[in-house]
């Protein structure tokens, strides 16, 4: 069994709702993986926070 990295859905949870709707418009992709910029030894990912 394979553990996700992404929070367990939740209605209130607004990291999941953007989650998947990354992951709907990359066509399935994780968007923490497809979003991240990788130069040399550093991998800038994309950061989320809630206002």
């Amino acid at each position: 069994m394979i553990k996700s990295k992404q929070p367990p859905p939740h209605p209130n949870n607004p990291l999941q709702t953007w989650t998947e709707a990354a992951t709907q418009e990359l066509n399935g992709a994780n968007p923490f993986e497809k979003l991240s910029i990788r130069k040399e030894d550093l991998i800038i990912q994309p950061y989320y926070k809630k206002n």
